[in-house]
């Protein structure tokens, strides 16, 4: 593993910690109705962990384009659970800890279809 590859794993690391922590702050402060979005996060956070956590799974070799990859998914899946923690920390902070949160685009469709 070159320097670059050994330096974006430690990278996502510090940010899949950081999230992690802030997802507790947040945890704490929100509603129940929150817990869904909430446990979507964990489960986002537990991916990018299993890229890097795994011993097996790092001593593998990887050609330059796999270990790019690799990476890259690892790097995607932390972007979507930042994206959506900040999501529903900007709800939370415009509307209250007590507001309820949007329903999924799926739910307003099926609703209106009914």
């Amino acid at each position: 593993m070159e320097y670059e590859e050994i330096v974006r794993i430690e990278a996502v690391r510090l940010r899949s910690k950081t999230e992690r922590e802030l997802l507790g702050k947040l945890g704490g402060e929100v509603r129940e109705v929150f817990r869904e979005q909430l446990d979507t996060l964990t489960e986002l956070l537990d991916l990018v962990d299993a890229f890097f956590h795994d011993a097996e799974m790092l001593r593998e070799p990887k050609t330059g384009v796999a270990l790019a990859r690799w990476l890259a998914r690892s790097e995607r899946t932390l972007k979507l659970a930042e994206k959506t923690r900040r999501g529903v920390n900007n709800y939370v902070a415009t509307l209250g800890v007590n507001a309820k949160p949007k329903p999924n685009v799926g739910e307003n469709c099926a609703t209106r279809a009914t």
